[in-house]
Order: structure tokens, then C-alpha cells, then sequence
């Protein structure tokens, strides 16, 4: 379960979209650190000081060719993904859940496919640049789904997001084919839709 997501442009360290759990406010355990950082914060805002250090931790070393995943202190695990050469995401967990890097990692990759899906890839990336405002006002949309995930206590998956059965299959076209016959006929239709 993550406390706080972050998506900021790294160009000028603006905040697009600040995403703090509820769990914040009903966990007696929480780490302090994340407590005295994030000041319990009542409408999702953490302190532009934080921001900043993990904008400029991750753009520090880019510019030495080194890409940082994850950093880890006794208290905090901050997770970093960039969604393009502009745009990062940064999500805090308490370290003492001990969550697998595969489940954030996930996690990560499933709010990168939300804004996605409801925004659009061209066109956060072309906004971002010209217009963060206007991009920012734009992620108002995203808000809901992003807390559902936040907050979701289970492994979220990409069939609640697009209210469809998740199925993996491998990449062996009659293997896939098969898959794909046999969910049609189950739900009795004769169109199945494939999302990648």
C-alpha cells in the first residue's frame, strides 16, 4: 500500500498530480518520517521541499548516466518511474510492509496505463511541455482512480480499470487464439476485445 504518489515535471520540479492515501490518517504505525514529511496532509498536498528532493535526486543522476528505481531508508521506500524525458512519478511507501518491488513496480506501470487510457500518451507529453497548467487541470480526471489504486488493499489489476477480464497468454498465435475462443465462448459473444 503506498502513501503518496508524485508526478512532476523534472524541468522546472512542478508538481502535476499529489496523491496521498487515507491510510495516513487510521494507521497508528505509521513510519514518523513520512508523518513529519507529509504533515498528515487533509487535501493530498505534501511539502514543495519534498518534491524538489526527489526531483533533483533522480535528475542528479540521470546526468551521470544512472537510473534510480528505488531508494530505501529506514522508514520510507520511494519508488521512481519515468513516464517520459519530462515527466516522473515518485511513489512512497512505508518500508515496514516490506512490499515486493515486482507489486510497486506493477503498480507503477498500472497508473502510467490509467493516465493513458483516460488522457492520453501524446497528449500529456505535448501539454507537459507547452502548457503544465493546463495539463495539471487535466489530471483532475484522473484523481478518482488514482486514490481507488492508492487505497486498494489488494493487487489492482487492469481489468478493474477497463471493467474487463484480465487473461495472460503467451505470444504463440494458436495458444492466444484458443484463449480467446474459449472467454467468447464462455460469455456467449462473438467479439472479444484485446488490450496490450
Amino acid at each position: 500500500m503506498a502513501y503518496c504518489l508524485v508526478f512532476v515535471n523534472t524541468n522546472n520540479g512542478h508538481p502535476l498530480l499529489v496523491r496521498s492515501t487515507n491510510i495516513l490518517e487510521r494507521n497508528e504505525h505509521t513510519p514518523e518520517i513520512i508523518l513529519n514529511l507529509l504533515e498528515r496532509p487533509s487535501d493530498n498536498q505534501i511539502p514543495l521541499a519534498l518534491i524538489g528532493i526527489l526531483t533533483s535526486s533522480y535528475t542528479f543522476s540521470t546526468k551521470f548516466g544512472i537510473t534510480l528505481r528505488s531508494c530505501r531508508t529506514d522508514d520510507c521506500t520511494i519508488h521512481f518511474h519515468q513516464y517520459n524525458d519530462h515527466l516522473l512519478m515518485c511513489l512512497l511507501e512505508p518500508t515496514e510492509y516490506d512490499v515486493p518491488n515486482e507489486c510497486t513496480q506493477y503498480k507503477l506501470v498500472l497508473l502510467r496505463t490509467l493516465f493513458n487510457m483516460i488522457i492520453g500518451y501524446e497528449y500529456i507529453d505535448k501539454i507537459s511541455q507547452t502548457n503544465p497548467q493546463k495539463l495539471e487541470n487535466d489530471l483532475n480526471l484522473v484523481k478518482y482512480f488514482v486514490d481507488t489504486i492508492l487505497n486498494d488493499e489488494r493487487t489492482f489489476s487492469f481489468g478493474d480499470l477497463t471493467q474487463c477480464a484480465d487473461t495472460l497468454c503467451g505470444f504463440d498465435r494458436s495458444i492466444m487464439y484458443s484463449c480467446l475462443k474459449q472467454i467468447s465462448d464462455n460469455l456467449q459473444c462473438e467479439h472479444v476485445s484485446i488490450t496490450l
